[in-house]
């Protein structure tokens, strides 16, 4: 389970990364 686990969490801090990203890219293009 903590092998899973560590193999999991870089693709899901990436996952995260770039969900942020293009939520902050959305605002951007709404906002000018």
């Amino acid at each position: 389970m903590k092998r899973l686990k560590a193999l999991f969490h870089p693709i899901f801090v990436f996952v995260v990364v770039q969900v942020a990203w293009i939520g902050l890219m959305a605002v951007w293009i709404y906002w000018y």
